[in-house]
């Protein structure tokens, strides 16, 4: 080290690069050392270090291929091990791979121009990394190092709050698989808006995570299942509140899921004019309801899973609301596309009352969705604009008719509208023709339907006798 530290004070440059090879010739001393006597993760603080200080060397040296693999390498293993350990770790871990990443544009630059400047430094990372064997050999390094931290971070899940008990998580494998889920949902808050199928990914890791928690909880539940005692008693109630949360969790996922792929789609009808062409929106609009729909399902069915808690009822009503006005309202344009004016506007009416009954029941909460809120007044602005437009298609279209004399009576179907329920048109009303009055004559039939059958089987007395003269006399032509 005497030897480093007086090279390092010439001023010539190639002192300087003999003191450059001196301090990697210790760099090799120390990681041959790290390997020998240190844990698996200093081994690969050491490989990074020693990767980085290569690449800094080769980048003085011009050599900017031989540059960037070390700083792939060693961006490789500080992003990974940025993913676990104290929070103050993880900044430092991903700070030094940020900037590692600035130095990978520079050497791509000087490697290619401009062009190669500007190439997506995604790519180029990802081609690299494929490309080096070292690093190759370092990822079942990396695996390991990662599922061991994982291993020793499940002392921090030793409980959870739920329905306002406190809970501890006693088995292995469920404490495991909740830091998983809580490393997925981080996971996802990190990636871009805009890479859905990598967020997509995630999401169904989350869930393969989530059933296996569900089947963990259950397994620890088991021994205590066919005991009676007050401590088993506890137990299963503890059990309980564990799957209880568990289900919360899945079913809010699938609606955080659900809002994912709802995002885009609803991003085209954004700034839509109700003159637009909707034909062209018709597949959109119609998985928009079915997103919307699963979130509301989903969110309804978590409300068995919160207890006595009123706060998280109030939530869920207000998001269940919120998901039935979206619901309604794409379904009204559905409807709006098919020149269906009477359905859309009669969607559009039950949207403003669920929208109404979402900013109600979000006005309740102590902390409300205030993202969810703006979203909603928006709709709510938006359902009045369609409103205003259908209805005055609807007008216009009937003035035009009439106009031209199209509307008369004699082009509806007799009986009105009472008896043409099943074939509606705006023209019954126009007309006046919601029921004939008075009635039309109707052919009854000249004969009852029942004969008296009775009367046939009767037999009359025989009144022949008291039908005869009386006999006469002097008198009787008197009276």
């Amino acid at each position: 080290m005497d030897q480093i530290a007086r090279y390092c004070t010439c001023i010539p440059r190639p002192f300087e690069w003999e003191a450059r090879g001196l301090i990697l010739a210790s760099l090799g001393v120390y990681l041959q050392l790290c390997e020998a006597v240190g844990a698996q993760r200093t081994k690969l603080e050491a490989q990074a270090y020693s990767s980085w200080m290569q690449g800094n060397v080769m980048r003085e040296r011009k050599q900017w291929k031989e540059a960037v693999e070390h700083f792939v390498r060693a961006r490789t293993i500080y992003q990974q091990l940025g993913k676990v350990g104290a929070k103050e770790q993880q900044d430092l871990y991903n700070q030094r791979a940020e900037d590692i990443e600035t130095v990978i544009t520079f050497c791509q630059y000087n490697i290619g121009g401009k062009d190669a400047a500007g190439a997506d430094i995604r790519k180029v990372l990802a081609s690299a990394t494929s490309e080096d064997p070292e690093l190759q050999r370092l990822k079942a390094e990396l695996d390991a190092v990662l599922e061991d931290a994982r291993k020793k971070s499940t002392d921090v899940v030793e409980e959870i709050t739920w329905q306002g008990q406190t809970v501890s998580v006693k088995g292995q494998r469920l404490r495991l698989a909740l830091v998983k889920a809580k490393d997925a949902q981080l996971e996802l808050s990190q990636i871009d808006a805009s890479k859905i199928e990598r967020k997509n990914e995630v999401f169904d890791k989350l869930f393969a995570i989530y059933n296996d928690a569900m089947q963990a909880a259950k397994e620890d539940s088991a021994p205590a299942a066919g005991a009676a005692s007050q401590k088993t008693e506890q137990q299963k109630k503890s059990a309980t509140l564990l799957q209880d949360y568990i289900a919360y969790q899945r079913l809010m996922t699938t609606t955080d899921r659900s809002l994912m792929l709802a995002e885009p789609l609803e991003a085209r009808f954004d700034g839509l004019s109700p003159e637009a062409d909707l034909s062209t929106l018709q597949d959109d609009a119609r998985q928009l309801v079915g997103f919307f729909e699963s979130a509301s399902q989903a969110s309804q069915e978590s409300e068995q899973y919160l207890g006595t808690d009123e706060e998280m009822s109030k939530q869920v009503d207000a998001r269940v609301f919120s998901f039935k006005a979206f619901r309604c309202f794409y379904l009204a344009l559905q409807y709006a596309s098919d020149k269906k004016a009477a359905e859309a506007l009669a969607l559009l009416e039950r949207c403003g009352e669920h929208a109404e009954a979402a900013l109600a029941h979000h006005n309740i909460c102590k902390s409300p969705n205030k993202s969810l809120i703006s979203k909603v007044e928006k709709l709510q602005r938006d359902v009045r604009g369609w409103k205003c437009y259908l209805q005055a298609r609807a007008f216009l279209a009937s003035n035009n008719l009439a106009s031209s004399g199209e509307i008369s009576a004699t082009t509806l179907a007799p009986g009105g509208l009472l008896a043409n329920l099943d074939k509606y048109d705006a023209s019954y009303l126009d007309e006046k023709l919601i029921v004939d009055f008075p009635p039309g004559f109707e052919a009854i039939a000249c004969k009852p339907v029942l004969f008296d059958l009775a009367l046939s089987a009767l037999q009359p007395p025989d009144l022949t006798e008291k039908k005869k003269a009386p006999k006469g006399g002097f008198f009787s032509s008197f009276w």
